[in-house]
Formats: C-alpha cells, sequence, structure tokens
C-alpha cells in the first residue's frame, strides 16, 4: 500500500492530467452527440418523410419524357429528394407557348398525390432561339400552376 501511495505521489501530475484528458474527451463526444445527432440521416433529415407512398420510378419518368418526345432533341428527367429536374432541348420550330404547353400536360401525368408532394422545375432550352430561350418554369408542391421566368 506504502509503494502505490508513494507512486501516485511522485506522478501525481500525469494522473491528474490523464484524468483531465479523460474528461475532456467525455465532454467532446456529448458535445457532438448534442450539435450533430444523427450524421446518417442529416443530409436531409425529416423533409423526405413519407416519400415511400409517392416514389416515382423509371416508368413514371418514361410517361413525363412522352410529351417532349417528338418535339425534343433531348430529355432528362432526374429527382433529387422532393425536387424532380427536368431539363429538355426543344426542336427548332417548337415556340415558347408550345413549350409551356407541353409541361402543363407532363404534370397532368403526375398523381394528385405525387403533384402535392414534389416540386417540378422544367429548364427548357432551344440551341437556336437565344432570343427567347432558355424558359425555366417552377411548380411547388402546394401551387397548382406553374410559374414561368418572364418572356424575353
Amino acid at each position: 500500500m506504502k509503494k502505490v501511495l508513494k507512486l501516485m505521489k511522485k506522478h501525481s501530475r500525469l494522473i491528474v492530467g490523464i484524468i483531465i484528458v479523460v474528461f475532456l474527451v467525455i465532454i467532446g463526444i456529448m458535445a457532438k452527440g448534442f450539435f450533430f445527432p444523427d450524421d446518417v440521416t442529416a443530409y436531409y433529415g425529416s423533409r423526405l418523410e413519407g416519400i415511400e407512398k409517392v416514389k416515382i420510378n423509371d416508368k413514371k419518368k418514361d410517361e413525363l419524357k412522352e410529351h417532349f418526345k417528338d418535339s425534343s432533341k433531348k430529355i432528362n428527367i432526374r429527382i433529387a429528394g422532393r425536387i424532380i429536374y427536368v431539363d429538355v432541348t426543344v426542336n427548332d420550330d417548337i415556340s415558347v407557348d408550345a413549350s409551356r404547353e407541353m409541361s402543363n400536360k407532363t404534370l397532368e401525368k403526375l398523381s394528385e398525390e405525387e403533384r402535392a408532394y414534389y416540386d417540378v422545375q422544367f429548364m427548357i432550352n432551344n440551341e437556336n432561339d437565344k432570343d427567347h430561350f432558355p424558359i425555366i418554369g417552377y411548380k411547388h408542391h402546394s401551387k397548382q400552376g406553374i410559374s414561368w421566368t418572364k418572356n424575353r
């Protein structure tokens, strides 16, 4: 017992330093847990709750592309979170009004639940008509229609 006390007295600064380091590590772990509660789901948080009920599959993407198929050179549809991005390069003979109408018909392919859950963004471009294109349309999930950029 005397040897242990003598050893502790001799290395008292080292023992206090180790206790302080262990205490700081415990405080650091607790602080990380407080500020970053769940690293795995932190990117979207709770914003994607219920997405399983209205999941957009490849078949639905093909249905959305159908309205632009005959009048476009390139169509790309991607989904990120709760936003459906529709990127279309239309043929040279397609007007702005026709592009907007095709976008409205595309929305009709989505069910009421899908329209109420997802935002939809249309980016429509025409390679030869730079005076009127590109046009951008956005439909918020709580709105009924598409909001378009102003005519140029």
